[in-house]
C-alpha cells in the first residue's frame, strides 16, 4: 500500500541514556541541513523540549534568535529525511538528565490523526 500524503515513518532506537543506567526510545531530528538532534520519543509528555546546550548551539548558528522567549519555534525539521511539521519547544532539564538533545512530546503528534507502532520492530508510522 502506498503511503498517505503527509505520512511519515521512522525507526525508534532503544538506547542507554545518561549516567543512570536507563534506556529510552530515541529518534534523530534534523533542524535545517546542519543540525542533527538525538531526541527521546515520549508522547506521554505534553510538551516537547530541548536542552539549554542545544538552544545555545542553535542561537550560535543563527537558527533561532537569542530573544526567542520561553517558546522556541523550530522549523525546517526532518526525521529520516522526511519533512515534519514545525514545532514549538521550550528549554527543559529532562533531556539533559538523559544526556540527549531534546524530547518529542505529545505536541509533536498534534498534526497527525493516528500513530501506529509495530512492537516487534519499533517502526512508528504517523498519518495525517
Amino acid at each position: 500500500m502506498p503511503p498517505t500524503p503527509g505520512e511519515i515513518s521512522f525507526q525508534l532506537r532503544f538506547v542507554p541514556t545518561g549516567n543512570r543506567g536507563t534506556r529510552q526510545f530515541v529518534v534523530g531530528l534534523s533542524v535545517g541541513l546542519d543540525v542533527q538532534l538525538q531526541t527521546v520519543f515520549q508522547p506521554a509528555m505534553l510538551r516537547s523540549s530541548i536542552s539549554a546546550r542545544v538552544r545555545d548551539d542553535l542561537i550560535g548558528r543563527g537558527i533561532i534568535k537569542p530573544d526567542s522567549g520561553s517558546r522556541i519555534a523550530l522549523s525546517d525539521l526532518r526525521i529520516d529525511r522526511q519533512p515534519v511539521p514545525d514545532l514549538g519547544v521550550r528549554v527543559g532539564l529532562t533531556a539533559a538528565v538523559f544526556d540527549l538533545d531534546g524530547i518529542l512530546g505529545a505536541d509533536f503528534l498534534r498534526p497527525f490523526s493516528s500513530m501506529h507502532v509495530d512492537l516487534r520492530t519499533w517502526l512508528v508510522r504517523l498519518t495525517p
